[in-house]
């Protein structure tokens, strides 16, 4: 499952789930979100086809109202080093 968080806290105004995943939250519309909103969960036969599905999710996925930087982290799973299993964003 991937983490959704608040980088500010905001009203929320609609909640955007794509088909075939699963948000769980505590959120509801006009509900304030700040910090953990809940986690996008995908499932898949591989990490592989998880991580796949991810990033697809994230494409269309949105908490309206509040920013999550769901940019980042799709992009972090792209990144190669999270595809070999190496620490994303740590310092070299």
């Amino acid at each position: 499952g991937l983490r959704i968080r608040a980088r500010k806290a905001g009203m929320v105004q609609r909640i955007v789930v794509p088909e075939g995943v699963r948000f769980e939250t505590h959120l509801t519309e006009g509900s304030r979100g700040r910090g953990l909103l809940g986690v996008l969960i995908v499932e898949g036969q591989t990490r592989q086809a998880c991580v796949v599905k991810a990033v697809a999710a994230l494409k269309e996925f949105a908490v309206e109202g509040v920013d999550c930087g769901l940019e980042e982290l799709a992009s972090s799973l792209t990144d190669l080093r999270f595809w070999s299993g190496d620490p994303v964003g740590e310092q070299d």
